[in-house]
């Protein structure tokens, strides 16, 4: 037993000093930071607001620089090589570079954030990787940044910088990764860009950059023949103000795999010469210019494009058949391309991977083919504005939103049962549709948020399942010829924001349910209708409303004292996540649609450096309300109506009419005088009934509600 004994305390006694001799090798091979090099990092921390404590052991004797969050060091020199403090969901600091910095001179990556940039950071001159993104920076670029001759990777995005490009930018010859987006910056883009042979990510988007676009065929020159990511693969030049035409030298750049130029006054033709040698392009934006695209039918272009984005360009007159030979692409959007032609049949053979399909707003003819496409995940397709006609057919079961809105469809609504559960938004509105709806609204209660069919002769009662539809936030249900009541099993619906069925047949009183559990209303049309009764004072419950029309009714009765408590009318405009409604155009797992602002198609880089689309599951659109403004209450043939369209940014508002007086609702009061509209010699009427007017500095909120009512 005593031998045992020992034998273990030998082998314990091995096994320690073991691990000791290890600690103390390791030890002796680590190279402590400098001592300079450590009192510079203090000072640099001197000079920070670290409101988290994020730098809680910069400091601590015990432990070398070199451990300190966020620093790292050469294994081998010990110097301080990078400085990672950038903020993040975690970290809350920023401040002012110390004047001690330059004693980091061996430091070649800074992630961090800045009031300013200053001039001193010039003098790292072993800087290869600097990333002063969403740093809150004001002020010019300076032109010293152009001494950091190694530089790699400049990140200056998401800023407020303003000023011009320095030119001597174009002397960073090594420079692959250069992004400016986001800021505030003037003036043209060097022409000097167009040489930096080693660039290969570009981004000077959502600026306000003007003249024309560089020659950037300098770009597609490889500094080294066997180094494949020498050479521009993404160009991003998109929102800014730049003029002129889109060089078709862009075509020498054999290795571009991402251009967007959208959001400028770019104009003249867009030819193959711009395309032909483009072999690894995916992700191609040019909407929102004045281009012209004559792009030959019979060429097979080289590029397999993923993404092809050309709203508000001339594509037409005829259906552009050079996409016959894109069979990849997941977004496609030619809208408003001027485009007059019929679809022609080999179009329908969608790409499996298809994610948002927008024809809208052109003048294509014919009819739609029956459409049994089967898609990976569930796509958005927007066919709205065109001179589509027939009933509507068969439609892919796997879809996360349709449009068909402003067509000639006619027939039934029947189709919609073969629709899958993950529809998020429905406008079949402003066709010839005609029937009663179906009764299959109950399949769609976790995901419709939008649904429109407004402008059709659609009859019948609304059916009670509409009531199953949990997640719905806007209902547009006007100018049809629906009757009886508003259903109770709507009540349900306790997310609609807005609601608007005027000009039908419906009868009965308004719900009192209306005020008791819609409380996130903030606009409700119930106007023409057959509507009787008195006004339920439960309509007072509804904090949030802004928009209030019950007029042309049969109504009776006292107008309720607490009408003087619709304070949003008075104290708030609008704002955005009221008046719009966030859906998915396209779904690649059944998820809920989540309430998140719209989310452009991201790119980014993969391992190998080629970018890549690296969306969210989820791609976020948003629909913008737009209501039917009644402003004269007396009716001399159509002029009687006045409608416009708004996004509501300010209310809904008819300030170009002036400020007009706010009036108090006092039940001694018969009879309203409007107070003229400033600087107008027009007026606002109503005879037999009486319009509520609140202004609200910018905003004139209008409230209809014709009764006759009595005096109390």
């Amino acid at each position: 037993m005593m031998f045992v004994f020992v034998s273990l305390l030998l082998c314990m006694g091995s096994f320690i000093s073991g691990g000791l001799a290890s600690g103390l090798n390791e030890d002796v091979n680590m190279r402590s930071c400098d001592d300079k090099e450590r009192q510079a990092l203090l000072d640099f921390k001197a000079n920070l607001v670290d409101i988290n404590n994020s730098l809680h052991d910069w400091g601590n004797k015990n432990k070398d620089c070199c451990q300190w969050v966020g620093v790292g060091c050469d294994t081998e020199t010990g110097h301080v090589i990078e400085l990672n403090v950038a903020t993040s969901t975690h970290r809350r600091l920023y401040g002012n570079i110390s004047s001690l910095l330059p004693l980091l001179n061996q430091l070649e990556r800074l992630d961090f954030q800045l009031n300013h940039i200053p001039s001193s950071l010039s003098s790292l001159t072993n800087l290869l990787y600097l990333n002063l993104s969403a740093a809150n920076l004001s002020g010019p670029i300076p032109h010293q940044l152009a001494n950091l001759s190694n530089l790699l990777h400049l990140d200056l995005s998401s800023n407020f910088l303003t000023g011009s490009i320095p030119a001597s930018f174009g002397d960073l010859t090594s420079l692959t990764h250069l992004d400016l987006s986001g800021n505030r910056l003037e003036s043209v883009i060097p022409k000097s860009f167009g040489n930096l042979s080693s660039l290969v990510h570009l981004d000077l988007s959502k600026n306000h950059l003007n003249g024309s676009v560089p020659n950037f065929a300098g770009c597609s020159f490889m500094k080294e023949p066997i180094s494949h990511s020498n050479s521009l693969q993404k160009l991003d030049l998109s929102r800014n103000r730049l003029t002129g035409t889109l060089p078709n030298t862009v075509g020498k750049l054999s290795n571009l795999e991402y251009l967007d130029v959208s959001s400028n006054s770019l104009e003249g033709l867009i030819s193959d010469d711009h395309f032909l040698n483009l072999t690894q392009l995916t992700y191609l934006d040019l909407s929102f210019n004045l281009f012209a695209l004559n792009l030959s039918s019979h060429v097979k272009f080289p590029f397999k494009l993923k993404t092809i984005k050309m709203q508000a360009c001339k594509v037409g007159p005829s259906f552009p058949m050079w996409i016959q030979n894109q069979r990849y692409f997941a977004y496609l959007d030619i809208s408003n391309a001027s485009i007059s032609d019929c679809i022609p049949g080999w179009f329908w053979n969608l790409p499996p991977g298809l994610k948002f399909l927008n024809l809208s707003s052109n003048e294509i003819k014919g009819m739609l083919p029956n459409m049994t496409s089967v898609f990976e995940g569930y796509p958005g397709m927007d066919l709205s504005y065109n001179q589509l006609e027939g009933t509507i057919p068969a439609l892919p079961s796997k879809l996360a939103a349709l449009n068909l809105s402003g067509n000639r469809f006619s027939g039934t609504l029947s189709f919609l049962c073969q629709i899958d559960i993950s529809l998020t938004l429905l406008d079949l509105s402003n066709n010839l549709l005609s029937g009663s709806l179906p009764d299959c609204w109950q399949k769609f209660q976790k995901k419709l948020v939008v649904l429109n069919l407004s402008n059709n002769s659609l009859s019948g009662e609304i059916p009670s399942s509409l009531g199953f539809l949990s997640q719905l936030q806007a209902l547009y249900l006007r100018r049809n010829a629906f009757v009886g009541e508003v259903p109770m099993s709507m009540s349900s619906c306790t997310k609609l924001r807005f609601v608007d069925l005027g000009e039908n047949k419906l009868s009965g009183n308004i719900p009192t349910w209306i005020g008791e559990r819609l409380s996130e209303l903030y606009v409700l049309v119930l106007q023409s209708n057959r509507l009787d009764g008195s006004l339920p004072s439960q309509i007072c419950l509804l904090n949030n409303l802004q928009f209030l029309d019950l007029s042309m009714n049969g109504l009776s009765g006292y107008i309720p004292r607490c009408f003087g408590n619709f304070t949003a009318m008075a104290t708030r405009g609008s704002q955005d996540d009221i008046t719009s409604h966030s859906y998915s155009s396209y779904e690649a797992i059944l998820a809920v649609a989540s309430q998140i602002s719209y989310k452009l198609l991201q790119v980014c880089a993969g391992q190998d450096g080629r970018y890549s689309s690296c969306e969210e599951s989820n791609e976020e659109a948003l629909f913008i309300d737009k209501a039917l403004v009644a402003w004269k209450g007396t009716r001399h043939g159509d002029e009687f109506w006045k409608s416009y369209y708004t996004s509501i940014g300010a209310g809904f508002a008819v300030g170009f009419w002036g400020i007009c007086s706010a009036l108090i609702l006092d039940r001694g009061y018969r009879h309203f005088l409007f107070a003229s509209l400033n600087n107008m010699k027009d007026w606002i009427y109503v005879l037999g009934g009486s319009c509520i007017l609140i202004n609200n500095v910018q905003d004139i909120i209008v409230v209809c509600v014709e009764v006759a009512y009595s005096h109390g």
